[in-house]
């Protein structure tokens, strides 16, 4: 196909892209002698019943742009109906950069400082939009820019919905499938949220280098995204944070009324998660190992481009009406606003049915000669019934899918009481207790560690940890924060009888260095608790980011061997896959060390 000279009194110069609806020039004006982007419609989608809302909506697309006046969005000039074989056009701000999909596609996954400055320059823009009224619809790397100074542009409010339009109705799905809500895959109303949804698969996508929906087909695509949950980052890069899990399971919520409600939002928890995850650009953080470890005694210790897909919008919206109304059956699992309940020695669950108003107590009653009703008495619950105890295991297992890094197993303490023991990700525990504030009939007792990182090394030594252990280890000071050239210092409390110790360090770029190999300790000579790393013996230096302490104690050796200062990450995993759990236990915390 060959280029036009001129469009309008536009030159010319190449083809920047071709699209479903048109192309995409880059051209020159005249009159200022600067270089424009000229985005056209093709005329084919003119002819026929639809093609004054296909003409409407291109128009949209300058009605919203020319409002929005924002850093991070492509500039909007022009709208041309000139009487040409290309069709009517807009023109734009030509931005020399590349696209966000070229460059996931070139590197694969992006530097993490990369990942949240994009976003937060893209939830800005979202910002920016949804307060002047405008919602994309379109969201998706094909559609945001990175220019030649690393600076987010998005473009193309093609499908744009101004909140005073009424063009765009329930019914006809308008987006990119695998980028799409789970209202737009339905054929629903569109708001702001569905732009924050779009935003967090761009998120997860380059976090991971993975789209967390593909499908064999759009369809089967658009039915992941209203009804499978995506597999958590950490999962697929375990030095990701659980932080990051909760903020992804947050934002890619199939309720809107469960998701971040404004682009602020979602940027405020990104800020408070991007100091552990992601340090200054270009530093990757380890631990160096000077010296031996030294054990000091110790009296006392701290604990501590775009495919727009227009579908008849019936069918599609029936179908998938109809499996969400089959999801709909299933339990709900975690609401975003938790219930309110009242949480007693770390997990006991008790709903709150009110409060009496403390003057109405004092008063008494209030007719003088009438005696006060008997309090109404509670059966007493002797045996927690066959539909509690299942929907307890099924809250674990709904739990357990929407964040695979966890593990948990009930313990029965008694007939009504049920001890729910294991790990879940940081920040996880108030939907936890939402998920068993709907179980009544029954006691539940949280005894759950909090995991911030390294799942797979969590899963490797959790069959050699136990709540209430005698073996505890916390930091000297209590402070999980090491900056470069700190030292790490640790308090080791201990049982009563001689032991083999082992202390591990994780590394964030997940290889591990073994600070303490095979060292035996006589509490009679050392006391139930040591103190290492006195000496500054363990400074930390790169790679920064989330790091791990391990401590291991045995009564016999668990390592038949002098182990080498540093071993890679799947050499040590598979070591713990041999090692038999009698006599052997674990403790662990975590370090976030930065430049």
């Amino acid at each position: 196909m060959s280029i036009p000279d001129y469009l309008g009194k536009y030159q010319i110069i190449s083809l920047l892209g071709r699209g479903s609806m048109g192309m995409v020039y880059q051209a020159k004006d005249p009159d200022i002698n600067q270089l424009v982007a000229i985005k056209t419609i093709r005329r084919e989608f003119l002819v026929g019943s639809g093609d004054d809302e296909v003409l409407q909506r291109f128009k949209n697309e300058v009605i919203a742009s020319r409002r929005l006046k924002h850093s991070n969005i492509v500039a909007t000039y022009e709208y041309n109906e000139n009487d040409n074989k290309e069709g009517p056009f807009i023109v734009m701000e030509y931005v020399a950069g590349k696209l966000l999909g070229d460059v996931i596609k070139a590197s694969g996954e992006l530097a993490v400082y990369d990942v949240f400055e994009y976003m937060q320059q893209i939830l800005s823009a979202l910002a920016y939009a949804h307060n002047n009224g405008v919602v994309h619809r379109d969201i998706k790397p094909a559609n945001i820019l990175i220019n030649e100074s690393n600076q987010v542009q998005i473009m193309d409010f093609g499908i744009a919905k101004l909140e005073s339009s009424e063009l765009t109705m329930v019914g006809s799905v308008l987006g990119t499938p695998s980028y799409m809500s789970p209202e737009q895959c339905m054929g629903q109303e569109a708001d702001a949220r569905s732009d924050l949804f779009s935003a967090a698969i761009v998120f997860y996508q380059m976090l991971t280098g993975e789209k967390p929906f593909v499908g064999e087909t759009q369809m089967i695509t658009m039915n992941q995204i209203v009804n499978t949950l995506p597999v958590m980052p950490s999962v697929l890069r375990p030095s990701y944070s659980t932080e990051v899990d909760a903020v992804i399971s947050k934002a890619l919520a199939k309720d809107a009324k469960n998701r971040y409600q404004t682009a602020q939002e979602f940027s405020d928890d990104l800020l408070l998660i991007k100091a552990s995850t992601v340090q200054a650009k270009g530093n990757d953080a380890t631990l160096l190992m000077q010296a031996d470890a030294n054990i000091v005694p110790r009296t006392k210790w701290v604990k501590g481009l775009s495919l727009v897909l227009l579908l008849a919008g019936v069918a599609v919206a029936a179908w998938f009406a109809y499996q969400r109304l089959d999801e709909d059956k299933k339990e709900v699992l975690i609401p975003s606003t938790p219930v309110p309940v009242s949480v007693e020695n770390e997990g006991k669950l008790e709903p709150i049915v009110g409060e009496i108003d403390k003057e109405s107590a004092e008063l008494g009653p209030v007719v003088d000669g009438l005696e006060e009703p008997p309090a109404v008495q509670e059966p007493e619950i002797v045996q927690a019934s066959p539909s509690t105890i299942n929907l307890i295991y099924r809250q674990l297992d709904l739990f357990h899918q929407q964040f695979p890094c966890s593990s948990m197993e009930v313990d029965p303490a008694s007939k009504t009481q049920f001890n729910v023991l294991g790990y879940i990700p940081s920040g996880t525990i108030e939907l936890l207790q939402t998920a068993f504030s709907s179980v009544t009939g029954a006691e539940i007792i949280l005894e759950v560690k909090q995991i911030k990182a390294h799942c797979d090394v969590v899963r490797s030594i959790w069959p050699f940890y136990q709540s209430g252990q005698k073996l505890q280890i916390a930091l000297v000071p209590d402070n999980h924060q090491l900056k470069e050239g700190g030292s790490l210092r640790l308090s080791v409390t201990l049982p009563e009888t001689p032991v083999y110790l082992n202390v591990d360090y994780v590394q964030a770029d997940g290889n591990i260095a073994h600070l303490v190999d095979n060292r035996y300790i006589e509490p009679a000579i050392y006391g139930s608790t040591v103190e290492l790393g006195n000496n500054n013996e363990w400074l930390v230096t790169a790679p920064f980011g989330v790091d791990m302490v391990i401590v291991t104690i045995s009564e016999n050796a668990v390592f038949s061997f002098a182990r080498e200062p540093f071993e890679d990450r799947n050499t040590y995993l598979n070591t713990w896959k041999g090692i038999a759990q009698q006599g052997v236990m674990t403790d662990f915390l975590y370090i976030e060390t930065f430049k």
